[in-house]
């Protein structure tokens, strides 16, 4: 049965890129209307103060319990989760029972899939200090609503009942939760057949398209075309799909968008298939797009097969986690690569040829995202860092575009940078990634990660890049084969 946590009781993380919607708008075309008025991104890197601050008292006070906490905690807010846990591990070497030094790690050890590791140092973290909001928050996360709901419930109420103004955000989402379980009673949720009555493997036809791939799921007895999108933790069908299948919503969630924080309804799907797959008593968000993420087939790896236009789904072994050979013995003409994993996303690391030294300090970091129609969407920080030297970073043309988004378009217009002689180098490949875009909202995933991200790694770069990916969200795993010669950038998907 599959886990169905409370986001880890953070903000549903929506932003993805239905950048499709509104904001793929002919960015060549925009950046030969604007050579004429360039206007240029601020030369300065994103300042630290929170890490520059927590390095400072470590250096005054390195046996300080506390500041090594401080430490991990804005190293891993910046991205630095090898830095953050050799830290936070420091500090439980001078005090076992450093509440945030024991947050800080079982983060750590979720980014890279030790999740039994990381329940029990927040459990610890929760009796150190039965007042630590975060570590409520999180132990509530880790939760199963099936087995463990009563327990999910009485931390998710001692954290909005603390009510940390600095919080805000996943406040207001677990009150939503709170009603939303209220309103589910003792109903099992995401109900799949037992373990071995489960299909070993199945093959799932996938269309692709400029757009991005695309499956057939049946939705009750409606069949619908779902985009296949890695940037999708779960699921979302659009208003007038749940209209056709009867739902209801159940409650509204905070969910942070391409356009900022929103609220999106939820509802309750009787069940979804494919094949001889299938899950009962579904939570699906309600936006403008149906999309449906490869984590939401739970138990299984899943084989994105690009040359032959099938979604693979293998039945994963019941208790695989990560382990120290995982990596060797890639098929032939494959490579093997970890990733850090935040809720369902894929984190994998990025840089970009002749970067200015602000980055070869500190590690940078691409989400892997099927639905994204750029190349890549970057945000400003990371865009800042690459212009940080004179001389240094891709030339960046200023355009106007309205904010799109899982919940729908805002109806306003912001200012994008569209990017030339940006080169992106990720999983092996070096591409041209000339017509990606920045601009302020692609940052907004950080305010649900709380880890700061760099940029999403578009369909067209993923396209060019490989002609098979495969996910092992157990282990951390992908698995990819690349293109002997990458598609040219003009040439989309058939």
């Amino acid at each position: 049965m599959e886990d169905v946590p409370l986001h880890s009781m953070a903000v549903s993380t929506r932003w993805r890129t239905i950048l499709a919607i509104g904001l793929a708008c002919g960015i060549s075309a925009a950046t030969v209307a604007l050579e004429e008025r360039v206007r240029e991104v601020p030369d300065r890197s994103r300042s630290l103060p929170a890490l520059s601050e927590a390095m400072q008292s470590v250096a005054r006070a390195p046996h300080h319990a506390p500041a090594q906490a401080a430490l991990a905690n804005a190293l891993f807010r910046n991205g630095d989760f090898e830095g953050a846990e050799r830290a936070a591990r420091e500090a439980l070497l001078i005090d076992p029972e450093e509440a945030d030094a024991l947050v800080v790690l079982a983060r750590c050890l979720q980014t890279s899939g030790r999740f039994a590791a990381a329940a029990e140092h927040l459990k610890q973290a929760a009796d150190a200090a039965p007042r630590h909001p975060v570590a409520l928050r999180l132990l509530a996360g880790c939760m199963d609503l099936n087995t463990n709901r009563g327990k999910a419930v009485a931390l998710t109420q001692r954290f909005v009942e603390l009510n940390p103004p600095e919080q805000k955000l996943f406040v207001d989402h677990a009150r939503q939760m709170l009603k939303l379980i209220k309103a589910l009673g003792s109903l099992a949720l995401s109900e799949q057949p037992p373990w071995d009555n489960r299909p070993a493997q199945l093959e799932i036809p996938m269309r692709l398209t400029g757009q991005g791939l695309f499956i057939e799921l049946m939705a009750g007895d409606m069949k619908q075309r779902f985009l296949l999108d890695t940037g999708e933790e779960s699921i979302t069908v659009r208003s007038e799909t749940a209209k056709a299948l009867g739902l209801k919503s159940l409650a509204s969630l905070p969910a942070v968008t391409a356009s900022g924080v929103g609220q999106m309804p939820i509802a309750l799907a009787p069940k979804i298939q494919v094949g001889g797959f299938h899950v009962k008593n579904v939570l699906v968000s309600m936006g403008a797009v149906d999309v449906v993420g490869p984590a939401f087939f739970a138990g299984y790896i899943a084989s994105l097969d690009f040359q032959n236009r099938r979604l693979v789904l293998k039945r994963q072994a019941r208790e695989a986690s990560p382990g120290p050979k995982d990596l060797i013995a890639a098929p032939k003409g494959f490579k093997r690569f970890r990733f850090r994993r935040l809720g369902n996303l894929i984190w994998v690391p990025i840089s970009s040829p002749g970067e200015p030294t602000a980055l070869s300090n500190r590690p940078a970091w691409g989400v892997f995202d099927t639905g994204c129609q750029y190349p890549a969407a970057v945000t400003l920080r990371y865009l800042e860092a690459l212009r940080s030297e004179p001389g240094k970073g891709p030339l960046a043309l200023p355009f106007r575009a309205e904010v799109g988004g899982a919940a729908g378009g805002t109806g306003r217009s912001v200012v994008f940078y569209a990017l030339k002689d940006f080169d992106l180098v990720f999983l092996g490949a070096r591409l041209s990634a000339d017509g990606s875009a920045a601009t302020k909202s692609f940052g907004e995933i950080s305010k649900t990660t709380e880890a700061a991200m760099d940029l999403m790694i578009g369909w067209p770069l993923i396209h060019r890049a490989f002609k098979s990916v495969e996910i092992d969200y157990q282990r951390c795993i992908l698995t990819v084969q690349p293109r002997t010669v990458p598609l040219p950038p003009s040439v989309g998907a058939p």
